[in-house]
């Protein structure tokens, strides 16, 4: 039986993935209070508008947690492989809708076209 090892991410791997993908979430936050008034800066908002809104920022917030976690386990001596591989998988399941975009760094390609989605 053949065990394939694949290699932990470099930091600015991690740190590349957490600022292009953060970059998405604000493209696309910034395209939505566009196209709906109801959701533009200083318009007055309905219960829904917020809930709407709240969705990416929790992306965004998940994003951020999963950056901390693995430069934690990259940066500590005795880091945890197991929680480097789960964040890492997990993070890059939250960026796979972006794994075709132009401005993906070349380094991070390869990780999410092999990365599953997140899944419930």
């Amino acid at each position: 039986m053949t065990t394939t090892v694949i290699a932990p991410p470099a930091i600015e791997q991690v740190c590349a993935l957490a600022a292009f993908a953060t970059a998405r979430v604000r493209e696309t936050t910034d395209a939505l209070k566009r196209r709906i008034p109801e959701l533009a800066e200083g318009a007055e908002k309905s219960a829904d508008a917020a809930l709407i809104l709240r969705v990416p920022e929790a992306l965004t917030l998940a994003i951020g947690y999963y950056e901390k976690t693995l430069l934690q386990q990259l940066e500590w001596p005795d880091g945890n492989p197991g929680i480097l591989r789960q964040a890492w998988d997990d993070m890059l399941g939250l960026c796979v809708g972006w794994r075709d975009h132009p401005e993906l760094p070349d380094d991070l390609r390869e990780p999410l076209a092999t990365a599953k989605p997140l899944e419930p």
